[in-house]
């Protein structure tokens, strides 16, 4: 226990260090999690959170995500970024390590997982999901995104925690939906499946569709995000060796699926034009 307690600190410490000391170099304020804090920041003063813009052609996230990150509203954006980085990567490795799969920690080296790191993604909590079903509420972060995770470890009593905690939200901005929507259409990205040639294992999988393996590898590839999706697939491996082959297929993946399209992260901006700042 005390070793396991040491590694993960130790590990999640410095990716957590990494991102913050990224977001910083390159002046991306809080990377992916901007918008969120700034909407927290609204949430917290009484205003709109959707006068907060996520940048040109970029969807908001939905109003869950915003009460997700009310505890770090106030801290510096890279330090906030740091922090939730930290805390999902504690989650992931945490989780690996209880279930006696230590080989899996070779995700930490990997090209998808970096990228994450990288832009403050929340991808890493929501593979943490599959080694903690606990933490199942976590999908409420960004729902579209956790669909691969949401089924694999579906549970009636998540289910009802999640359905709950959607309520609340009702409670705090009932229109939230159609405010959300009507960003979500301005989004430029690819579609739905392209991380190919993976995809096209799809056809073969449906001769298999009874296998749990099967079914979660089809849930992963409906992610929308090409570059983030072989974090999902690489759970369907069961030994090492696959599990490596999965990650050094991962930059081909990136290059073949092309750009997303995904503008720089740059502190969101309110709907008068200022610079949000935490």
């Amino acid at each position: 226990m005390r070793q396991r307690i040491l590694i993960t600190s130790c590990i999640a410490v410095l990716v957590g260090s990494i991102c913050s000391w990224y977001q910083l170099t390159f002046d991306r304020g809080a990377g992916d999690i901007s918008w969120p804090l700034c909407a927290a920041d609204a949430l917290l003063s009484g205003s709109d959170p959707y006068t907060c813009s996520a940048g040109m052609n970029m969807p908001t996230n939905m109003l869950m995500t915003a009460l997700f990150v009310l505890p770090l509203s106030k801290f510096a954006p890279a330090l906030a970024a740091g922090v939730l980085i930290a805390a999902s990567t504690a989650l992931l490795v945490w989780g690996i390590l209880r279930n006696g799969s230590a080989w899996r920690l070779t995700m930490l080296l990997a090209f998808p997982f970096w990228q994450c790191v990288q832009t403050a993604n929340w991808t890493i909590l929501l593979v943490a999901i599959m080694f903690s079903p606990w933490a199942y509420p976590f999908v409420l972060v960004k729902p579209h995104a956790a669909l691969p995770v949401a089924f694999a470890r579906f549970s009636w009593r998540g289910v009802a925690v999640v359905s709950g905690l959607m309520l609340v939200t009702f409670f705090i901005m009932p229109n939230w939906p159609l405010r959300w929507w009507a960003t979500a259409q301005t989004y430029s990205g690819g579609p739905l499946i392209v991380a190919f040639p993976l995809a096209a294992l799809l056809f073969v999988a449906l001769f298999r569709w009874r296998s749990e393996h099967v079914r979660y590898y089809c849930y992963a590839q409906s992610s929308r995000y090409a570059h983030f999706t072989t974090i999902y697939c690489s759970l369907c491996c069961r030994t090492h060796r696959v599990n490596c082959c999965c990650w050094c297929y991962a930059p081909g993946e990136r290059i073949l699926a092309g750009p997303t399209h995904r503008a720089s992260a740059k502190p969101p901006m309110s709907s008068s034009g200022s610079t949000y700042h935490v």
